[in-house]
């Protein structure tokens, strides 16, 4: 395999994992989900959400916008 088809694992977060980031309750990570605020994937038999990470930090970006506060 080249380098031009290897393809880069996806980190995937749980909804515990979210909600810590944002310091909410995973319930309210459930709500995001269902209503379209943060995509994920329901694995299993559909019980379970992981969420790529790429999709919190773009969340983040849009609630609290992407300039760096150092």
């Amino acid at each position: 395999m080249d380098d031009t088809q290897r393809v880069t694992p996806m980190k995937m977060l749980k909804v515990s994992d979210v909600a810590k980031i944002f310091d909410v309750e995973p319930a309210t990570v459930r709500v995001w989900l269902n209503d379209g605020t943060l995509e994920g994937v329901k694995i299993g038999k559909g019980h379970y959400w992981r969420i790529p990470e790429q999709n919190v930090i773009d969340l983040a970006n849009r609630r609290y916008g992407s300039e760096n506060h150092d």
